[in-house]
């Protein structure tokens, strides 16, 4: 895997019934055109009802849908961060709990010929045992863990592309979000369509997939996305 890209996660929490589930200016924002430094690339998971999900409570996983955007450096990603704090940061003066943020890296496991234009993903969110630090939660995941995918040859020909966000916030950080930070890392599962998604968490491959995240993982939430590429200027991972 080549050297990672500087994530901001956006995860937008679900809404209660009968309020708006809508999450501030940045939610329904375009990026500006003209920003500096500009995301390398934003992208955005819009939750697609008919798919697959966790069952984590009666009314489904705790978040409603996320956003990407990527930076090539954490001080890049400070610069454009700071003018937009009010309406990003939870904490901010023009900010909603609609949505929580984290500080990310991406590793990319396989890369789909398309890139990040596949058109769904099963975004899984991970919360390590307790008695695991981050550092080791990471270590694993991204070793051991990573080489297990890899090695599954039904799931490698479904899968089109399959990406890591490690949560790297920092609680002395200018972006830190406590309740964003809960979330020990995020997994990103591109597929074509709904049917390659659906037999491959049918199948002994996605099985053998869980079964070794359970060594690590206190608990996983997934939901189906409509992936939607904002803007994607990336050619190559940068080293």
């Amino acid at each position: 895997m080549s050297a990672p890209w500087i994530v901001l996660q956006v995860l937008r929490i679900r809404a209660d019934p009968g309020r708006s589930s809508g999450g501030g200016s940045f939610w329904g924002a375009e990026p500006e055109r003209d920003a500096t430094p500009a995301p390398v690339f934003h992208l955005r998971h819009e939750p697609v009802s008919a798919g697959p999900r966790s069952p984590a409570d009666a009314a489904g996983p705790r978040w409603d849908g996320g956003a990407l955007l990527a930076f090539a450096t954490r001080s890049d990603l400070s610069a454009w961060f700071a003018p937009r704090r009010a309406s990003i940061d939870p904490r901010g003066a023009g900010a909603t709990r609609a949505v929580v943020t984290n500080v990310c890296e991406e590793w990319v496991v396989r890369e789909s010929e398309t890139r990040r234009g596949d058109p769904v993903v099963l975004v899984r969110h991970h919360w390590r045992h307790p008695a695991l630090s981050r550092a080791t939660f990471r270590e694993t995941w991204r070793g051991s863990h990573a080489e297990l995918v890899g090695e599954l040859g039904e799931a490698t020909a479904r899968i089109h592309r399959y990406a890591q966000l490690h949560n790297v916030s920092a609680p002395n950080d200018a972006l830190y979000d406590a309740a964003g930070d809960a979330v020990d890392g995020t997994s990103l599962w591109s597929f074509a369509g709904l049917e390659e998604l659906e037999t491959f968490l049918g199948g002994s491959d996605y099985r053998e997939i869980a079964a070794d995240e359970r060594d690590f993982c206190s608990s996983t939430e997934f939901y189906t996305a409509r992936n939607r590429v904002v803007c994607d200027t990336s050619t190559v991972q940068h080293s």
